[in-house]
């Protein structure tokens, strides 16, 4: 049964009206308040809208048919509908006497949006080509024939041009329909495949193909598209590239803006997840271009999910920069964040990647099957106001829906709550022996064996909080006979015994295991713990400035990365006990000493400490793989982690994220990039130091031995 029929019968099953076009199907609600803003003002839009009755028989009908219609044209035209027994009047007046009754709007030739009554057969495949229809031909023919090229340069030199090359004859629909969407932003042009000179100038041997050339750019320097042939994510391409403008586009129709408490109660609190995109919107025209590119991506991770479990927003950080301090601690970034956010728990996960529709996509599935954990907010109890006095959302209604309650968030490697953990000889091997961590077993009795057994356990438990994560610590109860073949394993003698299993990959050789023998205190087992990281080295943590970090990049270039950039000259615990925790992640990790201006300069950090966390991108074209040569030809997106969110519970389901999202990235960096070879990106890289002069590793090696005879934390 398809989605449409699921919610329909579900909603017949509890008694509420049917939605028939529910927000996955991606049909645009539409009213009497919405509709001039969202259909009459687009002059560079082909809409098409049904006006139907949920309780027409023939609406009913119809149904899956219209879905279709919003299926074929996504992206390419805006497919609504509007409710008449909620807006009688509006549809009167559009002389809707029967329903379903279709209206196909386009501007004239004065740019006036006007309608067209829709009368041929109502299939989905004859109201798409109806729609496609109405696109104007604008497209040119890009040939050196009569010099057509250079006429169609001299005609758009104040726009950027956009090649298709093609191997067929005649226009491409949806060349026509995205030159109509960016009318004025862009110029389209088609390159038969006969045009040799051109095509072999562009660097193309595979059609179709396209791409854009910027202003003033020769026709070399082409940037090529390198996604699917289909309307969402060239437009999302071609956003990228175009001139700025004012008009408004489809991003606008699918995530509501977060503008007051009206519009958080509709949309976030009313139940289920809520996908918030986090961006500043200034009154200058580059940043509202750019909030619809990213809001563009939003739209495609949102069409293309099978449920409505989620809820997709944004927030504009240059107004609402007190709500999000107090909510999830992070502050305004010239960059997109995203944040997932439970409102009825009051808890939130900070999403970690490149802002990408893919890597968005397994994140929220991360979320939902609880792979990715969440962290209270920091408002903690309180729900933060947004700073408006506004009721822009006042009386809108959720849709009906299907999808089942959220899961509740666990944590991959079982830390969600940093307690003490009970340990059985049955989770001895996935508690301790699994972990990476260094850990502190108690193994203890009853009162009876052990009268002091109580008592030590209080001071145990309060070490354990003083750690706060960075050594984990756990109790065996010697009572149940189920744990005597562990106690004897481990040769425990007496009551409260005390194992510290070293950090790192655990050896089955009980040698390797320590005994505690220092007082049983929470001062002295919590000055024990410490030092156990303290006079660690981690090996997996590299040293770097500005003349290695290069050199590192190169160790593996996409490998998820975190930079931590203090002006100590010591590498802190909870930074090492991360590092010995997501060590066989692939994870790199590395720590740039003594305030370091200089690299941290290239990630407009001034002040310290700070965590960044870098993800590296394939170039998309020649230009930025000359651009980031020096960086191993790879272009990278970065996320400052706040210094709120240094501590070890919130690191670690940041990291939890970064190790469920790699193994899916690198997969799909082997289809998109077959030359990349991932033995390669192991970290088990040549040692590119040789190019760093004697002088700067003795001082690097000096200040990390330095650093190991240290017990602060970060």
């Amino acid at each position: 049964m398809n989605t449409v029929a699921m919610i329909t019968l579900l909603a017949a099953l509890i008694g509420a009206e049917p939605v028939l076009f529910p927000k996955t199907t991606g049909v645009v609600k539409l009213d009497k308040d919405n509709f001039e803003a969202r259909i009459l003002k687009r002059k560079h839009q082909i809409s098409v809208v049904q006006f139907y009755s949920p309780k027409s028989k023939a609406c009913k009908e119809m149904q899956e048919e219209y879905v279709k219609v919003a299926e074929g044209l996504r992206a390419l035209a805006v497919v609504g509908g509007i409710n008449c027994l909620e807006n009688r009047d509006f549809c009167k007046s559009h002389g809707v006497k029967t329903m379903p009754h279709h209206i196909i709007f386009a501007p004239d030739k004065k740019g006036v949006v006007v309608g067209t009554n829709y009368t041929a057969a109502k299939t989905a495949k004859k109201i798409i080509t109806t729609v496609k229809d109405k696109f104007p031909k604008m497209v040119k023919q890009y040939t050196k024939k009569k010099g057509a090229d250079k006429k169609f340069n001299k005609a758009n030199k104040k726009l950027p041009k956009v090649l298709y090359f093609s191997n067929k004859k005649g226009d491409s629909a949806l060349l026509n329909a995205m030159a109509f969407q960016f009318k004025g932003r862009l110029a389209f042009a088609i390159v038969q495949k006969s045009e040799r000179k051109i095509t072999k100038e562009c660097g193309v041997k595979k059609f179709p193909a396209i791409g854009v050339v910027k202003v003033g750019d020769k026709d070399k320097n082409i940037v090529m598209y390198q996604d699917s042939m289909t309307p969402g994510p060239l437009s999302m391409f071609l956003h990228k590239w175009g001139l700025d403008s004012d008009q408004p586009d489809f991003a606008e129709d699918f995530a509501e803006e977060l503008s007051d408490e009206s519009c958080m109660k509709f949309v976030c609190k009313s139940g289920g997840l809520c996908a918030i995109l986090i961006q500043a919107v200034k009154s200058d025209k580059h940043a509202i271009n750019q909030i619809k590119n990213e809001l563009t991506i939003l739209n495609q991770v949102e069409a293309n999910r099978p449920d409505t479990l989620f809820s997709f927003a944004w927030i504009n950080s240059a107004t609402q920069a007190d709500f999000l301090d107090k909510a999830f601690g992070i502050s305004p970034q010239d960059y997109p964040q995203l944040v997932v956010l439970s409102a009825t728990k009051k808890r939130f996960a900070l999403f970690v990647g490149a802002y990408r529709e893919d890597q968005i996509s397994e994140y929220l599935t991360g979320v939902q099957k609880g792979k990715i954990k969440t962290v209270p907010m920091h408002s903690g109890g309180n729900f933060p106001l947004l700073s408006a006095e506004t009721e822009r959302c006042k009386g809108f209604k959720r849709e009906f829906r299907s999808a089942p309650k959220p899961q509740a968030a666990v944590a991959k490697r079982g830390h969600q709550k940093l307690t003490v953990a009970d340990i059985t000889a049955s989770t001895f091997d996935k508690d301790v022996m699994e972990s990476r961590s260094f850990f502190m077993v108690a193994f203890v009795a009853g009162p009876k064996d052990c009268p002091t057994c109580e008592a030590f356990q209080e001071d145990f438990e309060k070490s354990q909080k003083d750690l706060k994560g960075i050594v984990k610590f756990g109790v065996v109860d010697c009572s149940a006979e189920e744990n005597d073949e562990l106690a004897k394993k481990f040769d425990v003698r007496s009551f409260p015994d005390i194992k510290v299993f070293p950090g790192g990959v655990k050896s089955e050789d009980v040698d390797t295991v320590e005994t505690y023998e220092k007082e049983k205190t929470q001062e002295e087992m919590t000055k024990y713990a410490q030092d156990l990281l303290s006079n660690l080295e981690v090996k997996s943590i590299k040293p770097i400035d500005e003349i290695t970090f290069p050199a590192w990049v190169r160790e593996g270039p996409y490998h998820p990365r975190l930079i931590l950039f203090t002006k100590k000259d010591f590498t802190p615990n909870l930074y090492k006990a991360l590092a010995l925790e997501y060590e066989d992640d692939d994870i790199k990790f590395a720590i740039s000493y003594g305030a370091n201006k200089a690299l941290g300069a290239q990630f407009k950090i001034s002040t310290f400490p700070k965590l960044v966390n870098v993800q590296g991108q394939p170039p998309q074209s020649e230009e930025e793989k000359q651009q980031f040569a020096k960086t191993g030809g790879i272009s990278f997106q970065t996320r400052m982690i706040e210094p709120g969110y240094l501590k070890y519970e919130f690191l670690s389901g940041f990291l939890d994220q970064m190790a469920y999202i790699w193994p899916i990235h690198k997969e799909q960096l082997k289809k998109t990039n077959p030359e990349w070879d991932p033995k390669s990106n192991t970290g088990e890289a040549d040692d590119e130091e040789d190019d760093v002069p004697k002088e700067d590793k003795k001082d690097r090696k000096k200040g990390s031995k330095k650093g190991n005879k240290n017990k602060r934390e970060l």
